[in-house]
């Protein structure tokens, strides 16, 4: 896992501290916190605190750990911090599918 943050990364700032922003959750490995914009009556963004670029960049045993360590969660996430008991999770990965910031991260949203 890439210990050091990209500044020039809006999610690697917010992780730093250096972009405004309400934090939902946070520990060692993830910070979460609510995207500017939203289609979503509820959602959250969920990413590592290390930059890691998308799921391609999950290579190591230590990545594959945090994307366990996410999916453990997301759930109690789901529950706690959305009050959802239904919801959608979504990684967008590579430009390709869409992913418009590249830091890996999770969506955690209701269905509408």
């Amino acid at each position: 896992m890439t210990n050091h943050l990209e500044y020039n990364c809006i999610f690697c700032r917010i992780v730093a501290g250096k972009e405004a922003t309400t934090i939902i959750y946070e520990d060692d490995l993830i910070t979460s916190f609510y995207p500017l914009t939203s289609l979503y009556r509820k959602h959250a963004l969920i990413i590592p605190k290390a930059h890691l670029t998308d799921l391609h960049d999950m290579t190591s045993k230590a990545q594959l750990h945090l994307l366990h360590h996410i999916f453990d969660n997301v759930d109690r996430f789901a529950n706690i911090y959305l009050s959802l008991q239904d919801y959608v999770v979504t990684i967008n990965s590579g430009k390709e599918a869409q992913q418009e910031v590249f830091h890996l991260h999770i969506h955690v949203h209701s269905g509408s």
